[in-house]
């Protein structure tokens, strides 16, 4: 390689490093398989906050009954007549990055007008309710826009059936640094090099141009 390519792929690199974007997971346990912990009659999947009927009903569990992936599930859900069953976790995110929630639902039963299950996150949802496919998994997905700190929740319903879930996820990418912004060191490191390596190459034409003379 030349050093004019050599100092093209320095400045394209640079560049790069400046306003590179990559994606990274941002929940913990999202396919349930990273363990739980009995709390009263229900079990909590490890990294997840329950609220008070999702431990006192004994529905939610973590469960071996449909996993879509790996070995285990969540199921969730209450009567109608009872608070809403709930599970939340917050992550720390990238204020005015864009991510995307996925996440996969099972009805294992239907003829409840009153069911939903409802996945929300940074003031985004979404619902499926007791017209979701039964017995099969279905994806859901929606998009937020970070502010920093934001919580993941999920509720369900049902009279009699079940919600079963599986493989929850929230995936996004850092925002690119705003102009005038502070190169990071690593991108210091490659400028100075490239602008070495410009002068340097400055410098040999002169001297070309001056022996053609």
């Amino acid at each position: 390689m030349n050093r004019a390519h050599l100092l093209g792929a320095l400045i394209a690199l640079t560049a790069g490093l400046g306003g590179s974007a990559q994606a990274a997971e941002l929940l913990t346990n999202g396919g349930f398989e990273d363990g739980y912990t009995a709390v009263g009659p229900s079990t909590v999947p490890n990294g997840w906050t329950p609220n008070a009927a999702y431990v006192g009903d004994g529905y939610a569990q973590v469960d071996t009954t449909y996993p879509r992936s790996g070995s285990y599930d969540l199921k969730i859900g209450n009567y109608d007549a009872s608070p809403v069953d709930m599970l939340s976790q917050t992550f720390t995110d990238v204020v005015g990055g864009l991510y995307t929630v996925s996440f996969y639902s099972l009805a294992s039963k239907t003829n409840d007008p009153n069911a939903f299950l409802t996945v929300s996150a940074g003031g985004q949802s979404f619902t499926f309710d007791d017209v979701a496919d039964y017995g099969n998994y279905e994806l859901g997905t929606f998009t937020f826009t970070g502010s920093g700190s934001d919580t993941l929740t999920i509720a369900a319903a049902t009279d009699p059936g079940d919600w079963y879930v599986d493989d929850v996820s929230v995936n996004g990418a850092a925002v690119t640094p705003p102009a005038g912004g502070v190169p990071e060191p690593a991108c210091w490191a490659l400028m100075i090099v490239g602008f070495g390596m410009s002068g340097g190459l400055l410098r040999h034409r002169r001297r070309g141009g001056l022996r053609l003379a």
